[in-house]
């Protein structure tokens, strides 16, 4: 009876230790990506790609929040949230920043400041 509880509490142990082996595993799958053997030159490509349509299909903004939106360029703030690399790489590239869609209709006085902060912010980057 010794031995068989003993042996119980050892298999116990290790089907704890394969289950820390498998989360350690699943946790480090992301590292084996194909995305992450592409070279930062083609993701900065095909950023600026995407971030070319995104601009070409964009509707005129009917709204001044949506004109606020159309400033902050959400595409490129939503790549950038993706990782770490594709912040970096969002972040650092110029030609993804260097041109501002700015929706100019009558707006309050109140609007045109917030977007003039944006638009501060924007070219402070």
């Amino acid at each position: 009876d010794t031995r068989i509880t003993a042996l119980r509490e050892e298999l116990g142990g290790l089907e704890a230790f394969r289950a820390a082996l498998k989360a350690h595993y699943d946790d480090c799958g992301g590292l084996l990506a194909p995305i992450r053997r592409l070279p930062s030159e083609l993701l900065v490509k095909i950023f600026e790609l995407v971030s070319t349509e995104v601009r070409n299909h964009v509707s005129p903004a009917s709204s001044s929040d949506e004109a606020i939106l159309h400033l902050s360029q959400p595409h490129l703030l939503a790549l950038s949230s993706v990782c770490s690399r594709f912040y970096t790489l969002v972040m650092h590239t110029c030609t993804l920043w260097n041109i501002i869609r700015l929706d100019t209709l009558e707006r309050p006085s109140a609007d045109g400041e917030i977007m003039m902060r944006l638009l501060k912010r924007i070219l402070d980057r």
